[in-house]
């Protein structure tokens, strides 16, 4: 239980920490979400838009056939009929073109839209790569002192062993010195 409340005091800082981070990447996906919109928006608007000019057209036409049946030998008439024929031949390819130049006009705002999309994955990216060596940098140099810590008292034991048993040493010399010493004037002596 006492682990889990640390845990979620953990998780806590660490939101703070990183909550502005959340919220520019909040934003930008958001953005990105609304433009979109209005691109499929456009497009549908266009779809529909084309769609009610056929059904138009359609409808026209149909009328028109009823409308002037009656009257056929004034429409074939040569003149009025390649009038009437450039008429729609002009009205088409300016129609054409006018599509096209609205469906390149939702290409290019989608395309800078995904462009956007890429800039932001790519910082976005960038920066966690950022904090992630930066975590990597602090935790190595916790366990490079760590380390260095342990190295430096290890070294201190075998200094002091070395010393110890030096000294250990130099007392049994000294002591069989004044032994010999004593052993040497003894027999000096007798």
């Amino acid at each position: 239980m006492v682990v889990e409340v640390r845990r979620l005091h953990e998780l806590k800082r660490r939101f703070k920490a990183d909550e502005g981070a959340i919220v520019v990447i909040q934003r930008f996906a958001r953005g990105f979400l609304v433009r979109l919109r209005l691109v499929k928006g456009r497009t549908s608007l266009l779809a529909r838009i084309e769609a009610a000019t056929n059904i138009q057209k359609t409808w026209r036409g149909f009328l028109g056939c009823r409308k002037y049946e009656s009257r056929a030998e004034v429409f074939y008439s040569r003149p009025i009929a390649a009038a009437r024929i450039q008429r729609y031949w002009r009205g088409s390819v300016v129609r054409r073109a006018l599509r096209r130049r609205r469906a390149a006009t939702a290409r290019g705002m989608f395309e800078v839209a995904r462009a956007r999309f890429y800039a932001a994955q790519r910082i976005q990216a960038v920066a966690r790569g950022g904090q992630v060596r930066h975590r990597l940098r602090s935790r190595k140099a916790a366990v490079f002192h760590r380390v260095v810590l342990i190295q430096r008292a290890f070294r201190l034991y075998l200094t002091r062993k070395v010393f110890w048993y030096r000294a250990r040493d130099k007392q049994a010399v000294v002591i069989q010195r004044q032994a010999r010493r004593l052993l040497v004037q003894r027999r000096l002596q007798q």
